[in-house]
């Protein structure tokens, strides 16, 4: 019985291996029919070979840069009660929304031990409207925010954080949902 088992074991081991050899035999060819930011085919974005990702893939000299600056649209607001889908929401009036910028300073130590300092500015606050909407213009697009949204005062609900990196377009329409406690 256990001859039988080593013998099935090692067949699956076997044929296992195969189809790892198969599969990397031909791993240095080109496939004309890949696309996508992914794809090696040579047919890619602008006729780039590898990575051809609009967003900065190591291979593409058409990688798109930041916008110099942005409008943010916070919408606030909390789930729909009784309904299954999930992106119904009713909008909260009178929450407090703050922009928070990070920056990061690298310092280079002895023997490896780096430091950084992140140091966090907030750069804007307002309130939701009736639509649960707050427009934030002229923030920079290199930068990266920390988004944070409390309740109004007296509210069941929790806040709600989210942070953005670089940003590519203007405005920047952003959902942040707060859930009961």
């Amino acid at each position: 019985m256990k001859q039988v088992v080593t013998k099935r074991g090692m067949a699956l081991i076997a044929a296992a291996a195969v189809a790892v050899i198969g599969a990397c035999s031909d791993s240095g060819k080109t496939d004309q029919g890949l696309t996508g930011p992914n794809s090696s085919a040579s047919n890619g974005i602008n006729g780039v070979a590898g990575d051809t990702s609009q967003t900065g893939g190591r291979h593409d000299s058409t990688a798109k840069k930041p916008v110099a600056t942005f409008t943010l649209v916070a919408h606030v607001a909390t789930p729909r009660p009784n309904t299954t889908d999930t992106l119904a929401t009713d909008p909260v009036a009178g929450a407090t929304v703050s922009i928070t910028e990070e920056t990061y300073t690298f310092i280079r130590g002895s023997g490896g031990n780096d430091t950084v300092h992140i140091t966090n500015t907030v750069v804007a606050t307002g309130t939701s409207d009736a639509t649960g909407n707050v427009s934030f213009p002229n923030l920079k697009g290199a930068s990266t925010y920390l988004i944070e949204a409390k309740p109004p005062v007296g509210s069941p609900l929790r806040l709600a954080r989210i942070g953005i990196g670089q940003t590519f377009v203007d405005p920047l329409k952003l959902n942040l949902t707060l859930l009961h406690q």
